[in-house]
């Protein structure tokens, strides 16, 4: 498909595609499945000054594709990735998204984003603290959170990094360990998935202060709850 005229365009990844979007300036999609689509933008990367990036389910992508594209929007200005990361070595940590991307890209002013970076197995000899993941990004000026979830013993992990404030309406998956510090006004749509541990009442209390404005709650969980209400 060939558009001449057209500036933003946003659109929802579920097939393989092929667009040529040469005056392009705003690019954003939304992925519904765990394998990123292959675009070919070649033509319109130069031109690109917004770009958002959302995956609703794990990529396995991320090394691959998507860092090697960022690389080539050397215009970009405004940058939003919402993703669920998965099967790497290590946690997605304000060191990499700086060295990786942010000084790839010169004239980026804006980055706004929510990464987890889930299933990681970690050396029990080295595990990184959320001030690990922190450091980077509280150097160059951002204030960002940040919290790690040790799975099954310390032999998996979890790490979920994000800005604030937070302005997205979607924020990806907790697990019951964890619930993000402060109030997320933003937030619309919200899913709490945790495969070891329950999620009693008193946590869905906390849910409701944290997240004043949610609209869309789902749960994931195979352990029953330990505590009834009356």
């Amino acid at each position: 498909m060939e558009f001449t005229n057209l500036t933003h365009f946003w659109f929802n990844l579920k097939n393989k595609g092929v667009y040529t979007l040469k005056p392009l300036t705003t690019l954003s999609s939304t992925c519904y499945s765990s394998s990123i689509v292959h675009l070919n933008i070649k033509e319109i990367v130069f031109n690109i000054k917004c770009f958002s990036l959302t995956s609703f389910c794990i990529t396995l992508e991320y090394v691959n594709q998507i860092v090697p594209l960022l690389r080539q929007i050397s215009q970009l200005e405004k940058l939003t990735l919402s993703l669920y990361a998965h099967g790497r070595a290590s946690f997605i940590d304000g060191a990499h998204l700086n060295n990786d991307i942010i000084i790839k890209i010169p004239y980026l002013h804006t980055f706004i984003f929510d990464i987890v970076t889930e299933d990681v197995i970690i050396n029990k000899a080295y595990l990184p603290t959320s001030d690990d993941v922190r450091r980077a990004f509280i150097q160059k000026g951002y204030n960002v959170d940040c919290y790690i979830d040790y799975l099954w013993n310390e032999r998996r992990s979890q790490c979920h990094i994000y800005p604030l404030p937070f302005t997205i309406k979607r924020i990806n998956a907790i697990t019951n360990k964890y619930l993000p510090c402060g109030v997320f006004k933003h937030v619309r749509k919200l899913c709490v998935s945790d495969p070891i541990r329950s999620i009693e009442y008193d946590f869905f209390v906390l849910i409701s202060q944290a997240f004043p404005l949610l609209e869309d709650l789902t749960v994931l969980s195979t352990v029953n709850q330990k505590k009834t209400t009356k």
